[in-house]
């Protein structure tokens, strides 16, 4: 009997040995997975419609008139429609004159750093206000057509002088944006 043990026991090992290799080779060979990559195109351009102008109305000479953005009817709106939750960078352009007639009379206009206000919804009492000569970086609302959208609402002050020439003084106020792929 102690001569089959022996046997028993040499051959024990060698049979796990080789069990163990045939039920492990195919854990142990290399795998490999797929996944398939995908973009979709845009065809929704990011758009920017004027609404209102900023209206300040008839003025006083020397008397100084400010138009709110969040809480005056006067004030300039615009409204943006993109993509849904797109990203956009915009700025505005403003000017630093208003200028009238042939004689190129000019009154200073201008903006402090509340003079903007901006919201997802066309709803200007409830927007937030900001410095119009920073950058505005915000998302499109996250909405179908046609709530896809943003607004931003400009006021500012005109400083006429005492002596001012009379006329209606006009401006230029610019706002450009584009998606940042964000």
């Amino acid at each position: 009997m102690t001569g089959t043990r022996r046997t028993r026991s040499r051959l024990a090992p060698a049979a796990l040995a080789l069990a163990l290799a045939a039920g492990l080779s195919g854990s142990l060979a290399a795998q490999t997975a797929s996944i398939a990559a995908t973009a979709s195109i845009s065809t929704t351009a990011l758009s920017i419609v004027a609404l209102s102008n900023v209206r300040f109305g008839t003025v006083i000479p020397g008397t100084p008139v400010t138009i709110n953005p969040q809480t005056s009817a006067n004030a300039g709106e615009f409204e943006f429609h993109g993509n849904r939750n797109a990203q956009f960078h915009a700025t505005f352009t403003l000017p630093t004159q208003l200028t009238t007639g042939p004689g190129g009379y000019t009154m200073p206009i201008t903006f402090a750093n509340n003079s903007a206000c901006r919201r997802n919804q066309a709803a200007q009492a409830g927007c937030t206000r900001y410095n119009p000569a920073t950058a505005l970086v915000q998302r499109i609302r996250n909405q179908a057509v046609p709530n896809d959208t943003y607004f931003v609402w400009i006021g500012g002050t005109v400083s006429p002088a005492a002596g001012q020439h009379a006329g209606v003084y006009r401006g230029t106020i610019t706002i450009s944006a584009y998606y940042t792929g964000l």
